[in-house]
């Protein structure tokens, strides 16, 4: 695992090298597939490499954690990274998760509306020191549960992390809320695995994608409270599009990686 954390905060700083703008660190307790538990920390460490791009949890979830620890971590890695932190706050949706942090599934959604309305608080009154690098840190709400009353949330509480049957209702929650223009943004995630295709380096690629994404689906049988419909099992002719490029161009290859609602 320790090669594992080195890898990816390795990536992360090529990727930064490379131009890109955002750099997110998804998260998950008890993984098997090789997720992050506390994706602040990781951050932290992946502020202190990259020097350019902004650094994002994607998501932190919400309900295991005090609204004053997140506060507090969040700006520390501000400050670290020079304000550079995008806060994304998820519901979490494994049992696992909260059982080993004592805390109930039921009411998650609520309980992570109520984080992001405490932690904007802690940072505004002062009470969270030493206070963030930004004027008002973003705090994104990724949470998939029911679409109708996800949008809503999100319309009130800012940005949204989300996919794109989320477009629509979150659209409409804005209209009827009026909110701002500048408050009403979204945003998505893209997973790509990328290989030059040589020395063999594209079926274990495949090989490790086809296990996160199983592992994902084997954990959708724990979803509950949501309307989202658990994802067929899956085709592995989707990672056939890793291969190896003709000599006479770039090497690239890529596999693609479906999002999953948390």
């Amino acid at each position: 695992m320790e090669a594992a954390l080195l890898v990816h905060a390795g990536s992360r700083e090529e990727a930064d090298r490379l131009g890109i703008d955002s750099l997110g660190s998804p998260s998950t307790t008890c993984s098997t597939a090789g997720y992050l538990p506390q994706p602040l920390t990781f951050a932290s460490a992946v502020a202190a490499r990259a020097r350019r791009a902004r650094i994002g949890t994607a998501v932190l979830v919400a309900p295991l954690r005090p609204a004053a620890q997140i506060a507090e971590e969040a700006a520390i890695v501000d400050l670290v990274s020079g304000g550079r932190l995008d806060l994304g706050l998820g519901t979490g949706y494994r049992p696992p998760e909260f059982d080993l942090y004592g805390a109930s599934i039921a009411g998650r959604y609520g309980v992570t509306d109520s984080r992001a309305r405490d932690i904007r608080a802690h940072w505004e009154s002062g009470k969270v020191l030493p206070p963030p690098a930004q004027d008002r840190l973003p705090i994104w709400m990724g949470y998939q549960g029911p679409k109708v009353r996800t949008a809503q949330v999100c319309a009130r509480r800012g940005p949204a992390l989300g996919e794109p049957q989320l477009v629509e209702p979150t659209r409409r929650s804005h209209r009827r809320q009026a909110t701002t223009r500048a408050s009403a943004r979204m945003a998505g995630a893209l997973y790509v695995w990328a290989t030059d295709g040589r020395n063999g380096t594209g079926p274990p690629c495949a090989r490790h994608v086809r296990f996160q994404n199983d592992s994902h689906i084997r954990r959708c049988t724990w979803w509950r409270g949501t309307d989202q419909p658990v994802p067929p099992p899956v085709d592995p002719r989707e990672d056939q599009s890793i291969e190896s490029p003709p000599a006479s161009q770039p090497p690239a290859g890529t596999s693609r990686k479906r999002p999953l609602p948390r």
